[in-house]
């Protein structure tokens, strides 16, 4: 073998150990840290991350028809899961990925047409996508997340939560020190029966609301030209102030208490309930306000 043909076989070893071909199927595996972070950037198709306790970042699935090369490294303590398409073409089904990696790894990920489904991680999780759906499941840390025209679901999760959204529901169901919601033109549900602090910001949405109202909790839920719908769950032990203007009305099926009316055809309805010990404030513009159980 000439040293003109070593270099080339080298060359194309090297390769085919470093990227991917289009619809190829994937099954690689590397050695890091139980505490590392992990960024994934994936443009189309669907990625389900699970955490394992295995110091490993295990690999699977198979790649879009129009991807150009798949990144697979580890630096140090940071680990990259990367395809990278063709341009701006828009043909093939989209990447289909799982990813196993270590249950204490920071994770960061990124998408444009991409659903992730991410379970069993006890670190921080921070992502976004454009018309994708973000699937959150048994993630105990810092939750950041945004999509637009994709829905939210967090379930049997703890922690902070930051949720941003357009035109998509919004689920969250879990025990959270503190959580904040924030979207426009989609609908927003939470339960807060293990949750301390929530506020909610919805336009164009209806925003519904249940459970029980914990000691010391605060519940503040906000909303523009959209309903909130809030049903208690067993006694309602807190301090509820309501405002609604320009024509939304208040419907209080908790207490004996009736909102009045005031200028600018604003309602307001305000009372002390049990022990009184939680804090519930809604405010809608354009919108009614229901207190049910």
């Amino acid at each position: 073998m000439t040293i003109y043909q070593s270099v080339t076989l080298s060359v194309m070893l090297l390769i085919s150990a470093s990227f991917a071909y289009a619809g190829e199927k994937v099954d690689r595996t590397i050695e890091v840290a139980s505490s590392g972070s992990l960024y994934i950037d994936n443009t189309r198709g669907q990625l389900i991350v699970e955490g394992w306790d295995k110091p490993q970042i295990q690999l699977r699935g198979e790649l879009d028809d129009s991807a150009r090369k798949l990144i697979f490294k580890r630096k140090g303590n940071k680990s990259m899961i990367k395809v990278v398409m063709k341009g701006m073409s828009h043909g093939g089904h989209g990447s289909d990925l799982k990813v196993f990696i270590p249950r204490d790894t920071r994770l960061r990920f990124n998408g444009v047409n991409t659903d992730y489904i991410v379970k069993n991680l006890n670190a921080r999780v921070q992502g976004q996508t454009i018309n994708g759906d973000l699937t959150l499941k048994n993630i105990h840390g810092k939750i950041n997340l945004s999509t637009v025209s994709g829905q939210v679901k967090i379930v049997k999760s703890s922690g902070l939560v930051k949720v941003e959204s357009v035109s998509g529901k919004v689920t969250l169901l879990g025990a959270f020190k503190e959580a904040r919601l924030r979207s426009m033109s989609g609908n927003i549900m939470a339960n807060i029966d293990q949750t301390m602090k929530l506020k909610v910001e919805n336009v164009s949405g209806d925003t519904t609301i249940n459970g029980y109202l914990k000691s010391n909790a605060n519940i503040h839920l906000n909303s523009v030209s959209g309903n909130i719908h809030y049903t208690s769950k067993g006694k309602f032990n807190g301090e509820c102030v309501i405002a609604s203007q320009f024509g939304g009305k208040i419907k209080n099926k908790l207490t004996q208490d009736k909102p009045w009316s005031e200028l600018l055809q604003q309602r307001k309805l305000k009372f002390v309930s049990g022990d009184g010990s939680g804090r519930l404030v809604m405010n809608t513009v354009s919108g009614s306000v229901t207190l049910d159980k």
